[in-house]
């Protein structure tokens, strides 16, 4: 089984993602396509190994302090930018603050 450590890093705007059991590192700009580069990675490595049948086990893990859900929302490049955005309106001080 090959466990895969994914993160995002909102500043780079890619996720990265490095492997346990194997030696792959990586990067790509969401999360289905990283898993989908280290999948085609194990792949070519279990191929050349003469083996027939992987696992892949992915765990996000949180790199910045973002929940889960920040994380999946960040995985979509028009969500992230949105956020990021919404993030720069309000350590810029053009947010009103509400409390209920």
């Amino acid at each position: 089984m090959i466990h895969l450590f994914a993160a995002y890093d909102r500043k780079a705007k890619l996720w990265f993602g490095k492997t346990e059991g194997l030696p792959i590192k990586t990067e790509a700009a969401t999360l289905d396509e990283l898993v989908a580069k280290v999948w085609e990675m194990a792949a070519e490595i279990d191929q050349a190994a003469g083996t027939t049948a992987i696992a892949l086990l992915l765990q996000v893990v949180d790199r910045e302090g973002l929940s889960k859900e920040t994380l999946h929302l960040m995985s979509s490049p028009a969500n992230a930018r949105e956020l990021d955005e919404a993030i720069a309106e309000i350590e810029a001080g053009n947010v009103t603050e509400f409390r209920p």
